[in-house]
């Protein structure tokens, strides 16, 4: 049930909630008939750490798992619209155009840098790791987005290789996008657009270091 900042309930947050549940599940519904539910899972249960991240990302680039890097963005776009509408509602109530950069260390969110000073983010961070359910889906959305780019890099480096790029080149790419998804591992709301910070990085570190 959704609460205010000031702990308050009310009948028709409750009734936006309910909604909000009945629609996620349709929406839900959706994306099983589009992707296969074993394929669902075996993405779900990878998004536990980097490694199982990696393994998962051995199995797609190897044909080994029947997941494909299109079906792990279709997951990545279900939930983004999911955790994108549940924060608009809650920014709008407490009026927040913009939020800082998120991080989830165990589970529990933060800001990267200190805003204690902003009332209405520290509301909005105690009201955010008091929903239980939407801090899984924003941390669920961090982490598909992650093993996007790590899918993406591998992909990429493939195409290097088959250009005969130099093997430590196509090295130094890998270790660069690695570093980098760790160090932007977080998610943030600019002018009320959802950001995440690990979105789009394979593409723009091969774009820096190889186009010509």
């Amino acid at each position: 049930m959704y609460t205010t900042a000031a702990n308050a309930t009310s009948l028709f947050q409750y009734i936006d909630d309910q909604r909000s549940n009945s629609q996620f599940i349709s929406d839900m519904q959706s994306l099983t008939t589009n992707t296969n539910s074993k394929d669902v899972d075996s993405i779900q249960n990878s998004l536990v750490n980097v490694q199982s991240i990696d393994d998962m990302v051995d199995q797609i680039i190897s044909g080994e798992s029947s997941v494909t890097g299109d079906k792990v963005n279709d997951m990545l776009d279900f939930y983004f619209k999911q955790v994108k509408n549940e924060l608009k509602s809650i920014t709008d109530d407490l009026n927040l155009a913009n939020i800082p950069p998120l991080q989830n260390t165990e589970d529990k969110w933060h800001f990267a840098s200190d805003n204690s000073d902003d009332k209405s983010l520290t509301n909005f961070l105690n009201y955010l790791n008091r929903d239980t359910r939407l801090s899984e889906r924003m941390e669920k959305v961090v982490m598909l987005s992650e093993l996007s780019e790590r899918v993406s890099a591998r992909d990429y480096a493939q195409q290097l290789k088959n250009e005969d790029i130099a093997d430590p080149q196509i090295e130094a790419y890998l270790v660069s996008i690695s570093q980098q998804l760790q160090d932007n591992r977080y998610l943030s709301v600019e002018k009320g657009a959802l950001k995440l910070g690990n979105y789009g990085l394979a593409s723009e570190e091969y774009q820096s270091r190889f186009s010509k």
